[in-house]
């Protein structure tokens, strides 16, 4: 450990420690002069040039193929958001949401393959959203327990550095396949005296509509150290507030099919009065959206976060450090979704494409005379995610050759709803019956829906129809410890370390289905009119001229609370009114513990060879993991069929454990060498073996996720559900390194690579066709045959909505409700006064709760996925990097691109509901930064470039792929040091305002539209 003299830090170690020093402490730059006393003057040179200067010798000196990135100064990191940072790192692309960075690809691997740990600690991770309960909430909602690491949750103030390994090592913990990141911040005996830093600044999202347009965000971070280095402590606080607003475009689902096999449009067999083009041919792959939904999201979010170290140094040879860190990020949001379903029946004009792959709709048109309406969905969201973590390191020098550390720490992560009661989200769906004609045009970036409104649009037209109580947690804890041995000879050093890892996960789900008004919005005038406003749901750059200009939002809560206390809903709840508490009877309940313990011991050497130098590490790893996975579990039984396309889930009342218990091990070998060709040219070669784990969801021991899937069995739509499988072996990787790298300046270099991975037990899905628990189908039993026979008998067409009001009206042929209808005057679907019969058919079925399975069903069969480990795969690619200052002129370039190839595409031509495999997140990535600095100025403007790449391969029944298109961004930073201690700066991110978009298995087929915009923030930081 290093030792003052007259308070001055001495470093005694070779080369690569004085540089792993220098990325390690806030002054990241130091140059030593010896005063005619002996004594070590130190000088402190901050900034981007410093900063590169750090994170480059690192990067050289480093043992395997290493990246960095350093602070610039105590408490200035280069991006606010860490992941933003990550993004510049050769082979590192983002993904984001709501415009801010929030899980990393490294390689083509997405978050789930890649470790983030904190100061070399594996951190408990815990990011889960109950908002994605109804399939419209954005790709990005879920409520499945993921290893993902949401950088998004972390303030980037009192970090010193982030190293990305892509290249394992027998010292490093398991779990990242595509690259271990490790967050290292501020230790206070790493700086002398007293040293602080306090910052503030202005935050303007461009996006926002709502809320407040400017929002603060204040840091700080203060270090001390006596005078004789024994003592120290370091405090660093953040907290950030951002309001922001996103216009989105979502498709509900769009179902798959073959021409000739599944009859999507429920055409009519007479199609001379329907204008048909490019009709798809018998045999070829076709599709249907469910309709168009256009979305305003009001977003807040407040961010704070802590770190406290304390460090204390009694001997030469002994340090202690204990830590706390503390962040927490609370999400509140408001989403408004206007929609409306698109008929199958009632068709006059049908445009296809001519796409080979899948024939998309390019224009479908329903007539004047259907009755249409326009839904709108009102959400409130919130959700709180929280990371506790006290660690204990001790540091012992205990001869001149060995070194022993001990370190342990205990950390948890949660994600609770912090929503209206507890929720994480509080949703009522209204609708007005009042259009009178429709149509879909699904051509260019963002697709048209038009509504004809004659009478226009009030809030006494509207009626509610269902409310929804979601709600999901997940927390997570890991306990960890490990005691690393190091003994250093002539020629090099042996390491040797024991590590035991405890980690204890549990997540909750749970959704509470109100039906109030019915999905035929029955009750016009049951919403107070004071609890609606209107809005305008078409205003987002890009969007086509004849989309809905009126559409009503309000607060889901308060319209909830108004329903629930309308005598027209005091017997909704089984005889009882509804409440608006969360569901506390879970629909999947899972506790997953996962043990590990592991030793390793690796070896490293330095040498000539011809005269070159050399260096060679070697190393093997083994790991003993054990895992318990729990199902607090309580049966599914089957639907409630309330509407053509309507269901409610029925569980069962008691509880039961399912618990599976598994065991694995892994050897995992590490091989590195490189060779300095001359001394500012080097060659490395690289060999090793990764592993990265299941994610937790895909352990759990349930069945979940059924999945009604919107209509019967008879007219062929699938029920589906999630098996899990907590016997999934992690999956194994065989990497290959091979990389030449040119150090012509200490901040320049050009590096190419090249990288290859064998992947086993690739973790893929696979469907069967299989009945659960024995539950019955009643959208296919005798009932069903009875009243589709009714139907043909009349000639009418025996679609769901035609099945569903006959299946009513055969039960219940006296029911008020049904105003007198027979079979003489039954409406179909399409025609005048449809949507008043089926409303009525939905309100008996309301009253009566009678059309759930019974014995005569028959079983149902669904189509049930499960993960599982499969074949090997291969991932390969290049790396191609240059950065260089330009002499003393200020100006710098940063510049790479990198290529990623590999088996692991998806099939888009492949049958609907087929198996596939793909790796999410394989991408090229490109960036390029131009720097300057001098004279106290400072400039950095960054473009950052991500080819399309896939985010799903299991989207609806059919399996289908989620693309995020090709995205690039330009964000800018300016600076200038007013004096010594006192810098002002302003920062833009996504100054061109770009968007995303989103689709499946052809362009035409868009998933997900964000309409984005810029980013400013201005502000102040003073240090002393």
């Amino acid at each position: 450990m290093n030792k003052t003299n007259n308070n001055n830090l001495i470093f005694r170690k070779s080369m690569l420690a004085v540089t792993v020093a220098s990325i390690l402490s806030t002054n990241n730059v130091i140059a030593q002069e010896a005063d005619e006393n002996g004594d070590t003057e130190i000088i402190q040179v901050t900034g981007i040039r410093s900063s590169i200067q750090a994170s480059t010798a690192l990067k050289k000196d480093a043992t395997g193929v290493v990246d960095a990135i350093s602070a610039e100064d105590i408490g200035k990191f280069p991006d606010t958001n860490l992941a933003e940072s990550l993004q510049r790192i050769t082979g590192v692309s983002i993904n984001r949401e709501n415009g801010e960075g929030k899980n990393i690809t490294v390689r083509g691997f997405g978050d789930g393959f890649n470790l983030v740990t904190l100061n070399s600690r594996q951190m408990p991770t815990a990011s889960v959203f109950a908002g994605g309960g109804n399939g419209s909430s954005g790709p990005s909602a879920t409520s499945n327990a993921s290893r993902s690491f949401d950088f998004s949750n972390l303030s980037s103030d009192s970090v010193k550095s982030v190293e990305v390994y892509k290249t394992s090592r027998a010292n490093l913990a398991s779990g990242g396949i595509g690259a271990t990141v490790n967050i290292n911040t501020l230790k206070p005996l790493d700086n002398e005296g007293l040293v602080a830093s306090i910052g503030a600044k202005a935050i303007h999202d461009t996006t926002n509509v709502e809320n407040s347009d400017y929002t603060p965000e204040l840091s700080g971070l203060i270090s001390y150290t006596n005078e004789d280095a024994v003592f120290g402590v370091a405090l660093s606080f953040s907290h950030s507030e951002r309001d922001s607003g996103s216009e989105q475009v979502t498709i509900n689902n769009w179902n798959m099919g073959v021409v000739g096999v599944n009859d999507l449009y429920q055409l009519p067999a007479d199609t001379s009065g329907i204008r048909i083009e490019n009709a798809p041919a018998n045999g070829q792959l076709y599709t249907r959206p469910d309709d168009i939904r256009y979305s305003d999201v009001e977003t807040k979010r407040v961010r704070d976060n802590a770190q406290l170290t304390v460090q204390f140094a009694p001997t030469a040879g002994f340090v202690a450090t204990l830590d706390y860190t503390y962040a927490n990020n609370d999400i509140e949001q408001r989403r408004t979704e206007a929609t409306s379903w698109m008929s199958t029946s009632g068709i006059t004009e049908l445009v296809f494409d001519s796409d080979p792959v899948v024939v998309a709709p390019i224009f479908v048109n329903t007539p004047n005379s259907t009755t249409s309406s326009l839904g709108q969905d009102q959400q409130y969201n919130a959700q709180e995610n929280t990371l506790t973590s006290v660690g204990l390191n001790l540091e012992w020098q205990a001869t001149d050759n060995l070194k022993v550390v001990f370190d342990a720490h205990s950390s948890e992560a949660e994600s609770m709803p912090n929503g209206y009661k507890g929720a994480g989200q509080t949703a009522i769906q209204i609708a007005a019956n009042t259009g009178t004609g429709q149509s879909y045009t699904y051509d260019g970036d963002v697709p048209l829906q038009t509504l004809e409104r004659p009478n226009g649009l009030t809030p006494e037209m509207h009626s509610s129809q269902i409310g929804h109580i979601r709600y999901a947690d997940q927390v997570t804890s890991v306990d960890q410890a490990k005691v690393d041995l190091s003994y250093e000879f002539d020629e090099g050093r042996f390491d040797f370390g024991i590590e035991t890892r405890s980690v204890d996960m549990r997540n909750r789900n749970s959704v509470k289905q109100m039906t109030l008004g019915g999905w035929g919005a029955s009750n016009p005038g049951d919403i107070p009119s004071n609890l609606l406003e209107i809005y305008n749901p078409s205003t987002m750059e890009g969007i086509p001229a004849g989309a809905p200009q009126l559409a009503m939002k309000g607060h889901a809560e308060d319209i909830l609370e108004s329903l629930i206390a309308n005598p027209l809903y005091a017997t909704a709840n089984s005889g009882s009114p509804w409440t608006t508490d969360i569901e506390s009877n879970w629909n999947s309940d899972n506790q997953i513990v996962e043990d590990t313990d592991a030793a390793y011991f690796q070896v490293h050497l330095n040498g000539e060879l011809g005269g070159m130098e050399t260096n060679f590490t070697a190393g093997l790893r083994y790991e003993d993991t054990s895992l318990s996975s729990t199902a607090y579990l309580r049966r599914f039984q089957g639907w409630l069929w309330f509407g053509n396309n309507d269901d409610r889930g029925l569980f069962g009342n008691s509880v039961e454990d399912v618990t599976t218990d598994f065991s694995y091990s892994n050897v995992l070998p590490a091989f590195d060498f490189d060779i300095a060709i001359r001394d500012d040219l080097i060659a490395r070669f690289s060999y090793s073996k990764s592993i990265s784990r299941a994610a937790y969801g895909q352990l759990q021991s349930d069945v979940s996720q059924f999945n009604f899937a919107g209509g019967s069995s008879f007219n062929g739509l699938t029920k589906t559900a999630q098996r899990n499988n907590p016997e999934l072996l992690p999956i194994e990787s065989d990497n290959i390194d091979l990389s030449l790298e040119w150090y012509f300046e200490d901040t320049s270099y050009v590096s190419l690579g090249l990288y290859e991975k064998r992947i086993k037990n690739f973790i893929g899905q696979a469907s069967s066709t299989e009945n659960v628990w024995g539950i019955r189908d009643q959208t296919i039993g005798p009932r069903v045959q009875a009243a589709v026979a009714q139907l043909q008998a009349l000639g009418i067409n025996t679609n769901d909505s035609n099945i569903y009001t006959a299946l009513v009206l055969q039960a219940y042929p006296d029911a008020p409700e049904l105003n007198g209808l027979t079979w003489d005057n039954f409406i179909q679907q399409g025609e005048p006064g449809y949507n008043q019969q089926i409303t009525n058919a939905e309100t008996v079925s309301f009253r009566t709760g009678d059309f759930v399975a019974n014995s005569e069903d028959p079983l149902m069969m669904l189509s049930v996925s499960k993960p599982v480990n499969t074949s090997e795969r291969q991932v390969y690619g290049a790396e191609l990097a240059a950065q260089h200052f330009f002499g003393e002129s200020g100006f710098g370039l940063q510049a790479n691109y990198t290529i990623v190839r590999g088996d692991v595409h998806y099939d888009n031509s492949a049958l609907p509901g087929a198996n596939q495999f793909p790796l999410l997140g394989l991408s090229d990535t490109a960036n390029l930064v131009a720097m300057y600095e001098k004279n106290g100025f400072s400039a950095r403007v960054s473009w950052n470039w991500r080819d399309e790449h896939i985010i799903t391969a299991s989207r609806g029944s059919a399996n289908n792929p989620i693309y995020t298109e090709a995205y690039s961004q330009i964000d800018m930073n300016v600076s200038y040091d007013v004096s010594k201690n006192l810098s002002i700066f302003v920062e833009a991110i996504n100054i061109t305002e770009e968007d995303r978009r989103d689709h499946g298995r052809t362009e035409r087929m868009v998933e997900f539209y964000e309409d984005l915009g810029a980013r400013y923030q201005i502000g102040a930081r003073y240090t002393f």
